[in-house]
């Protein structure tokens, strides 16, 4: 797994790469509790995404829920087909943020400030 993150005027955006496994979840976790704490708004990338374990899918639930609290918002976009899937499956979209496109996160940022 590869992260690469950049911090923009009002949000995080980071970008993953490759698979999001148990052993490199502590990575992924570091990073966005990090973002949370220093952005309100922290859109992640997984247009590069390949694969995810469930431990992974609970990160992503705790880590939505943590922001939540704090009046921030994890938004997620950029699903392949089969993670689209998944999420679905799940029913990760009744409780993440997801969206399709880059634009889609930054309108529902826009919306959200008001």
């Amino acid at each position: 797994m590869k992260i690469t993150a950049e911090e923009l005027d009002h949000h995080a955006h980071i970008c993953v790469e490759g698979s999001l496994t148990n052993e490199n979840q502590r990575e992924f976790e570091d990073v966005v509790t990090r973002y949370i704490e220093e952005h309100r708004f922290v859109i992640v990338d997984f247009s590069k995404l390949v694969f995810i374990t469930s431990s992974g899918l609970g990160l992503l639930l705790s880590s939505s829920a943590s922001a939540k609290k704090k009046g921030k918002a994890v938004i997620i976009f950029g699903l392949s087909d089969d993670m689209t899937k998944l999420f679905k499956l799940t029913e990760l979209y009744y409780h993440l943020n997801v969206f399709e496109t880059l634009e889609d996160c930054l309108d529902f940022m826009k919306k959200s400030e008001n």
